[in-house]
């Protein structure tokens, strides 16, 4: 499996950081992110709200015991809203301590959203950021 990262180009190229006047070449490496996808969940038949199923949850109670004992610290979680990416996130929350900014939804993390106006938001963006979503 391969994972395609979309980043504006100003982003990706460390030239454009570093030919700020004011100094922002010390944000090069200034924002953690990672990309979680939802726990397995039901299916639309099952339960239209499609929630995690069991073994989804435990799934991801096991990653966030695994995070924690790692030392993973977050600054905020950020997910879809949809129920299956919200229960993922709150799991993986109380496993690694309520982050400072919270577990909130979030618009442009949905199944079909276009993500480069996410991308694009985090360019102004430090700290370390979880994102939950459907394919990251």
């Amino acid at each position: 499996m391969s994972l395609e990262v979309a980043a504006p180009d100003s982003l990706v190229d460390p030239k454009w950081w570093m030919d700020q006047p004011d100094g922002r070449d010390s944000l090069l490496v200034h924002l953690k992110l990672y990309l979680v996808q939802h726990g397995l969940a039901k299916s639309k038949d099952e339960d239209p709200e499609r929630p995690l199923t069991a073994d989804g949850g435990q799934a991801v109670e096991r990653v966030g015991a695994w995070a924690s004992r790692r030392g993973l610290a977050v600054d905020e979680i950020r997910h879809s809203g949809k129920r299956r990416a919200a229960e993922t996130a709150e799991i993986l929350g109380s496993h690694l301590g309520p982050p400072p900014g919270g577990v909130s939804a979030v618009a442009g993390l949905a199944p079909l959203d276009d993500v480069h106006p996410v991308a694009d938001g985090l360019g102004g963006e430090t700290g370390a950021i979880m994102l939950v979503g459907h394919l990251p």
